[in-house]
Formats: structure tokens, sequence, C-alpha cells
């Protein structure tokens, strides 16, 4: 069974609302359903967010066009579909075209809960599109909030080399700017100036050691030429399955706590 439907009907004729009812009905769904036949009242009902739209396409104060614009232009979302015993395939097309999810025949109203079933499983999917579109802007703000938020350098890069995300500690702790590490070269040595260290072959030889092994994580000490020491660690970046999409590169700086040591 298909449970409870709101069902929004725009049709002139009561007898054809009532056979819709029927048939959905007879399909296993539970309507409850308003007719309207102006646009007045089709506003009113449209604005209580029925789960469906059914329409008749020609009536006497309404159109099935005019009410699919109407559904479309809401930003509701709502499921509309065009049953008509006078819609031509070129009207349907048209109706589709501003807003009409299905069309159906009234000599095929055997059809309409087939038609309906469809509609709510698109819907269903574009929800469901929508959240998960919401909750990865969500994670992404957050995340760029959390790296923003701390006091490491961090660049993090694809495959190829070529920058994902770098926080503003970065740029300051390596004085170069946001757009530097971009491209199709190798942003981890394009990012960082092997001059600025106090052993440049040393850095240079372990981002090459990390980039030639993709799954392998590196973790060491590296001294600047102006005696800045940082902590350095980088890790492939792994999805649950186990794929590798990149790396990231984490930069501390340690230079006060490596003269309390001393």
């Amino acid at each position: 069974m298909n449970g409870p439907l709101k069902v929004l009907i725009a049709e002139d004729s009561a007898a054809d609302a009532e056979l819709m009812v029927v048939r959905l009905r007879h399909d296993g769904f539970d309507p409850v359903w308003t007719r309207v036949d102006c646009e007045k009242d089709f506003l009113a009902e449209l604005a209580k967010q029925p789960d469906i739209v059914l329409s008749d396409y020609a009536m006497p104060d309404f159109s099935g066009l005019r009410a699919a614009r109407l559904t479309r232009d809401s930003g509701l979302n709502i499921p509309f579909i065009l049953v008509s015993g006078t819609v031509g395939e070129d009207a349907a097309v048209d109706a589709m075209k501003h807003g009409a999810t299905d069309y159906l025949l009234k000599d095929r109203i055997a059809r309409l809960g087939q038609a309906v079933e469809r509609a709510l499983g698109q819907k269903r999917q574009h929800d469901e599109g929508r959240r998960t579109a919401a909750e990865l802007r969500w994670q992404t703000t957050l995340l760029e909030a959390q790296l923003e938020s701390s006091p490491d350098g961090i660049l993090v890069v694809d495959n190829e080399g070529r920058k994902i995300l770098q926080n503003r500690r970065m740029e300051e702790m390596w004085s170069i700017p946001a757009a530097k590490a971009d491209g199709v070269t190798d942003a981890a040595r394009a990012a960082f100036d092997p001059a600025l260290e106090k052993n440049p072959q040393q850095f240079s030889e372990k981002v090459a050691y990390l980039n030639a092994h993709p799954d392998e994580a590196g973790h060491d000490v590296i001294e600047r030429g102006d005696g800045t020491v940082l902590d350095r660690y980088s890790a492939p970046v792994h999805d649950k399955a186990g794929n590798n999409h990149g790396r990231i590169w984490s930069f501390r700086d340690i230079t006060e706590r490596r003269k309390l040591e001393l």
C-alpha cells in the first residue's frame, strides 16, 4: 500500500475528478483531495503544499498550462501530472516545458497509479539530491572554517598535484599567494620554496619521495634558513573505500618550543 496522499485536482468535471480518486484508491493510495477549477482557488490550495497536482488541460476558467506554470513558479517541487481527454502530443510536450512532470490521457486512467508513483519517486530523488547537496555545502563550510582556525599551515592536493584547499596560515608561513599552488604542476613542489630551507636538497628529496609513494605518510622536522623550525606532516587522503584522492601537507611552527628545549 502506498499510504496517504494529499492531492490537488484542477478539473472542472466533478465526475472526472472522482474517477481519478477511485483509480488512486484502487492502486493502494489513500487520497485526501481537493478539486478546484479556477486560478484563485488553485493558488490557495497550492499554498497548502499538496503531495501531487493532477490537472485537466482545458477548463472554462483555467488551463492545465497555467496550472503547470504556477506549480513550477511556486518553487515547491510538487509533482504535476496533466490528465486530459483532449491533449495532443504537442500540447503535452508544451506542458512538460512549462513544468509538468508527466501527462496521461483520460481514456488510459488505469495508468494513473503508475504515473503518480513514478512522479513521487522522481520527487524523492530530487529532494534527496538537494539534501545531499546541502549537507556537502555544510561539510565544506565547516571544513574550511576548521582549516582557517588552525594554527598549522595546511595544503591539500589531488593526485595530479593540483591544489584543492589551502588555508591562510599556509600562505603566511610560506609567503605565497593562494593562487601560486594552482595548476597542473605538483603543488607541493611549486608551493614551497626550497631556497628558504637550511637544507633544501633534503627538503626536496622528502617531497619527491612522498609523491612517488602516494600511500605513505611522512613526519619530520625541518629547519629554515631564518631559524624557523617546522614540524612537517604529510598523509594520503583516502575515502571510506580506501581509494587515494591526493595528499595533505601540514606544517606547525615549533620554533619557540625548540628554544625552550635547548
